[in-house]
């Protein structure tokens, strides 16, 4: 996938809650720009999905009904929009990339599991679901 490729991803919407606050709950001060991003959220109505890993990185997923890119996965590191590595589907088939190399063996791991309610990386980090839909 090329740089327009991460850029669009950038722009990919991504909703987060605390959990235990209710979807109209308060938002943690590091996942609101997530939050935002996720107000304008299109392509995500099959699944919607924001998971906290360690409480620093964050994988979303989403999956909805769209002509192109109906699957879309991304890592963030927690301080930027711009994602760390994506995996999705695209009109020339799926595809996956990673701009920071000390992320791939972890985002694979995610992306062989990532229907599990742990994305395959229990015992030896926390996974918490802070949206899901």
């Amino acid at each position: 996938m090329g740089d327009a490729r991460l850029m669009l991803l950038a722009a990919a919407p991504v909703l987060a809650t605390l959990p235990g606050c209710g979807e109209s709950g308060g938002f943690a001060p590091a996942l609101a720009p997530y939050v935002e991003m996720a107000r304008k959220a299109d392509c995500a109505d099959r699944v919607n999905r924001l998971y906290w890993i360690d409480r620093q990185l964050l994988v979303w997923r989403r999956e909805g009904a769209c002509a192109d890119a109906t699957w879309l996965d991304a890592l963030y590191d927690g301080t930027s929009l711009h994602a760390l590595c994506i995996a999705g589907d695209s009109i020339a088939g799926p595809r996956q990339a990673c701009r920071d190399a000390g992320a791939v063996a972890l985002f694979q791991t995610i992306e062989d599991h990532r229907t599990a309610e742990d994305l395959g990386l229990r015992p030896g980090h926390t996974v918490e679901l802070v949206f899901g839909k």
